[in-house]
């Protein structure tokens, strides 16, 4: 068995293939503060709940010269360009989401507060998930992946770690005062097993199809889940 050291492998591109028509999402939208302008363009922000098991924090909404529009939670590159953790991949989807978004914020900002909604049921979730890049043997990072829910909203900077109880899942996330919080996370046990063991299963063939395209052995992985 061949040892690599600071192996980083760029997977292959693979086409991306759109089930049409989509599965549906149901939105739950939790507007958690309502701004009065003064000079800004930022109106609202918004946590989105997506089928009862899964939300985004960090939903902004502004008002811009053609009406009101919705920002995902984002970041800024190298390249000082922002690009986002998490988005919708189709125009339905992305309509369907930012008319939510708008009409709780109406509904909120005409009674004073936003509205105390009761947390749907949760309902079937579809998780995809491409490994991007394997990195091995280069600190405790084994993967980059990015995964999609129900072919509607894509979620990136997702990382296969390696901790001290094996192999685990980690989000994008943000320092809120003195913790850390995830930029979408799944809200329901249920889900949060499916969509890491989604991921690690993914990493699992990822490695497999690598070893078979390079004729080398990797060091044996295996996938168990364990949420952060």
């Amino acid at each position: 068995m061949q040892t690599q050291k600071n192996q980083i492998q760029d997977l292959p591109e693979e086409p991306t293939v759109q089930s049409i028509p989509c599965l549906p999402i149901g939105l739950d939208v939790r507007i958690n503060s309502i701004l009065p302008g003064n000079g800004s363009k930022l109106r609202a922000t918004a946590s989105v709940g997506m089928n009862g098991c899964f939300a985004v924090r960090g939903v902004k909404l502004y008002e811009g010269p053609k009406g009101l529009f919705v920002n995902m939670p984002s970041y800024k590159a190298a390249n000082n360009q922002y690009k986002e953790y998490c988005h919708p991949v189709t125009k339905e989807f992305r309509e369907q989401l930012e008319q939510a978004v708008i009409n709780a914020y109406k509904q909120a900002a005409l009674q004073g507060q936003a509205p105390a909604n009761q947390p749907p049921e949760p309902l079937p979730m579809k998780v995809d998930v491409r490994i991007n890049t394997l990195t091995l043997n280069s600190g405790n990072q084994r993967a980059s992946a990015t995964a999609n829910l129900n072919d509607s909203f894509a979620l990136k900077g997702i990382k296969v770690m390696e901790g001290v109880n094996g192999l685990f899942v980690h989000t994008p996330s943000y320092k809120s005062g003195e913790e850390y919080k995830e930029h979408y996370f799944p809200t329901t046990k249920e889900f949060n097993e499916q969509f890491h063991n989604a991921v690690l299963t993914a990493y699992d063939e990822a490695i497999v199809q690598s070893q078979e395209a390079a004729g080398q052995d990797y060091p044996e992985q295996s996938g168990i889940a364990q949420s952060m």
